[in-house]
């Protein structure tokens, strides 16, 4: 007998002797039993009676091949122990990968939420730096508007006066308050233009004393039914402001109620109402 049928025969033994559980067996099952289950582990023979000799053949040159009597693992057959600790070491191994991976992730789930709390932070300045920014940009517009109101008020326009071709502004002027206005009253204007080249375009004024301008305002009831007409110089935001009004105001008059344009007020039964964010509110914010 050879060296490796020899081999063969001792591992079979120990192999018999594992899945014996015959009388002398941890089990008491006979030794018949313990041979068909080995057969059927190794996948040598079903049945009764001895190995035959193409099977103890085939099982010699697995065992020169392999130096084992383990059975080869293939579709349809449980896997060998060995198998079964290779995939529980690579299952451990992944676990342990994606434990590496889940803790990389926090840390850079930590870092993020890190970095969106400051830029919270910040955005929390950036609003108050912009709300305190827009405040001092409120604060110069109502100064730039205050005096631009204090330059513009020395100033009167006078609309509807027919444009000759090289007139005297001053002497039209002049001829219109002695005229239509019947005023004797010498009046001091320092200053006279058409603000524009269209034709019929109106006509500013400057006039330095309070008490001129006061007087050509009472004046100006006389030039009721003529197409003259006399207006302070209001800026750009009041004078949008004033045509708000001015529409409400109309819209007042037709259903029988008294209102007054007062500058960049109106003025309905005593109170007064101005323009605010676009709506026409009173002192105490409430609506018209």
């Amino acid at each position: 007998m050879s060296a490796v049928a020899t081999l063969v025969i001792l591992e079979m033994n120990q192999n018999l002797v594992k899945y014996s559980k015959g009388p002398g067996g941890p089990q008491g099952e006979s030794a018949t039993e313990a041979l068909r289950a080995f057969r059927s582990f190794k996948d040598i023979r079903s049945g009764k009676g001895p190995m035959s000799c193409y099977s103890l053949k085939r099982l010699i040159k697995s065992f020169e091949e392999t130096g084992s009597l383990e059975a080869k693992p293939r579709s349809g057959r449980p896997l060998t122990c060995k198998s079964v600790a290779v995939t529980v070491l690579q299952n451990a191994e992944a676990i342990e990968m994606l434990s590496t991976y889940g803790e990389a992730i926090d840390d850079r789930v930590e870092n993020i939420n890190q970095r969106l709390q400051k830029l919270e932070e910040s955005s929390a300045v950036t609003k108050t730096a912009l709300s305190q920014n827009s405040k001092k940009i409120k604060d110069l517009e109502d100064q730039l508007e205050y005096l631009d109101a204090k330059r513009r008020e020395r100033n009167l326009i006078f609309y509807g006066i027919e444009q000759d071709n090289n007139e005297d502004c001053r002497e039209r002027i002049r001829k219109v308050i002695e005229e239509y206005m019947q005023t004797t009253e010498k009046i001091n204007i320092t200053r006279c233009h058409r603000l524009s080249r269209k034709p019929g375009a109106p006509i500013l004024i400057e006039v330095p004393e309070q008490n001129d301008r006061s007087t050509l305002f009472k004046a100006a009831f006389n030039l009721r039914g003529t197409k003259i007409s006399l207006s302070k110089d209001y800026s750009m935001k009041m004078r949008e402001q004033r045509r708000v009004l001015n529409v409400k105001r109309r819209e007042l008059v037709e259903k029988g109620t008294l209102a007054k344009l007062r500058d960049n007020k109106l003025i309905i039964n005593g109170i007064a109402y101005k323009v605010c964010d676009g709506q026409i509110v009173d002192a105490n914010g409430h609506s018209l």
